[in-house]
C-alpha cells in the first residue's frame, strides 16, 4: 500500500471539497 500517495490524494479531496 502506498501511504504517502493516499495522504497526497485525501489531502487534494479535501482541498477541493472545501474550495468548491
Amino acid at each position: 500500500m502506498i501511504l504517502p500517495v493516499l495522504s497526497t490524494w485525501t489531502n487534494k479531496v479535501r482541498i477541493m471539497r472545501v474550495t468548491n
